[in-house]
């Protein structure tokens, strides 16, 4: 029986070392532990492996020790060391030994776990930090991957499409300018699509390959060969520019803010469900507060505006001798914010759409004006003109 209990504190002397050493030398691991009460066994087994990684030389350390005691066992200090460890081990010695090591032990547990939170600061700062990092990662991936998907949806003229005007001199006029390289690409993102070649090998490589040019040549054939309306050549047009980042796109601005965000979707309650007016001018002040970063990437892009432009929004119309005037702010609802004007010859416009105009309630529409940037914001004009060539 004081065999077994000389073990017994064996064990609970060595465990005591061992929680002793660890708050000392590995306070972060021990923090959770001995401050914050969490024990689980996949975190205790976590921590002997991550040990046992770090301290791989044990081995070779314990290997030293085993060398040593047979060394010492072949001197003459050896029956000495057997002798005393014997007296220890068999008398009241070594419990008052056991003891006295216990209570410095102890000691030393709390005088290790009582610094913890002190030394373990700025590591445990640093794992909130790396860990909100990687959340924030995670966020940002989430919405790279919707923006992604809702560009994909906001790809123009994609689904069949009402025009309200079509310039179709000048629609032609592109289509013939940029012919050349658009048909190559039209037809080789329709072969990348095919089911014979999607997620097995990429366009490039197969057209290098003598069935991949002669597919193409011949996929180029058929498609030139087929005869294509205005309406077609435009939509086949703007989405090879859209692919290609040929022109520049103005849709409207969501806020970045989440207390503009929060703003807006009150205003929208107030107005909608409670029928409430809110000052016009305030509102345009507050607004103009929150897209202050928006509204200088917009005035910058702005004054460097020319070529090809696309807007999209919500536009007021009106009608006055014999000329349509479409107006929208590029920024809604802030004070003195640029715009863009568009003006069409009635005549232009189908008598149906017409008639449909002059009966809308509000005199706005949504629409997308495709068209040239005559000329960009300036100091003394705050109106971007826009000769279009397509309006739908």
């Amino acid at each position: 029986m004081r065999r077994v209990l000389r073990i017994v504190l064996v064990i609970l002397l060595l465990l005591l070392i061992y929680v002793a050493v660890g708050t000392f030398l590995f306070p972060v691991w021990w923090y959770p532990i001995l401050v914050e009460h969490h024990l689980s066994f996949a975190y205790v087994v976590d921590g002997f492996a991550g040990a046992a990684r770090i301290y791989y030389l044990a081995f070779f350390q314990t290997l030293i020790i085993v060398l040593t005691v047979v060394l010492v066992s072949r001197t003459h200090m050896s029956k000495k060391l057997r002798t005393w460890t014997a007296s220890v081990w068999k008398g009241t010695t070594f419990f008052w030994m056991s003891a006295a090591l216990g209570m410095f032990l102890l000691i030393l547990i709390i005088v290790g776990a009582s610094g913890l939170d002190e030394r373990t600061r700025e590591d445990r700062d640093l794992e909130v930090r790396l860990e909100q990092a990687r959340l924030n990662m995670n966020k940002l991936d989430a919405e790279i991957e919707k923006s992604q998907e809702e560009a994909k949806r906001l790809v123009p003229l994609t689904i069949p499409t009402n025009f309200l005007y079509l310039d179709k001199d000048a629609a032609d006029s592109l289509y013939g300018q940029y012919e050349p390289d658009l048909v190559p690409a039209l037809v080789m993102e329709e072969l990348q699509e095919s089911s014979e070649l999607k997620g097995k090998i990429s366009i490039n490589d197969y057209i290098t390959t003598e069935a991949g040019k002669k597919e193409l040549s011949s996929k180029m054939t058929e498609y030139r060969s087929v005869v294509k309306n205005p309406e077609r050549k435009l939509k086949d047009l703007v989405i090879y520019l859209y692919d290609k980042n040929k022109f520049i796109t103005f849709r409207d601005i969501q806020p970045k803010s989440e207390t503009l965000a929060e703003l807006d979707k009150a205003i929208r309650m107030l107005e909608q469900k409670h029928e409430l007016k809110v000052d016009a001018a305030k509102l345009q002040t507050a607004r103009a507060k929150f897209l202050s970063q928006e509204l200088e990437l917009t005035e910058s892009q702005l004054r460097a505006l020319k070529g090809l432009t696309l807007v999209e929004g919500t536009w007021v119309v009106s009608i006055q001798n014999g000329t349509l005037t479409l107006d929208r702010p590029f920024v809604d609802v802030v004070p003195n914010s640029p715009k863009c004007e568009v003006q069409i010859r009635t005549s232009d416009i189908s008598p149906r759409d017409l008639e449909i105009i002059s009966k809308l309630p509000t005199k706005s529409m949504h629409l997308s004006v495709f068209g040239n940037a005559l000329m960009g914001v300036t100091d003394t004009s705050r109106t971007v003109l826009l000769k279009p060539v397509a309006i739908w």
